[in-house]
């Protein structure tokens, strides 16, 4: 797509009342589904976090925690590497 074909596409999205409803329709849908899917992950592991604590203590909470994050560095490096 050239800078024109893109100016006159976001131009017509400005004359288009229907173009509007549309993209704004579909930029709330996109929103509400990532807040969803944001805050069930938040949900999971605040429990997960509760049940750790329960059955031991927050050193071992903060000692799992440390662990996942290490293991999060070869996984983004790998993801990295594949998107070049």
């Amino acid at each position: 797509m050239t800078n024109t074909s893109t100016a006159k596409e976001i131009h017509s999205y400005v004359l288009s009342e229907e173009k509007q409803q549309a993209l704004y329709k579909r930029i709330l849908f996109i929103v509400s589904i990532s807040q969803i899917l944001g805050g069930a992950g938040l949900a999971a592991g605040g429990a997960l976090s509760g049940v750790i604590v329960a059955g031991s203590s927050f050193p071992t909470l903060s000692l799992v925690g440390g662990m996942l994050s290490l293991l999060l560095i070869p996984v983004v490096a790998w993801q990295r590497r594949s998107k070049q």
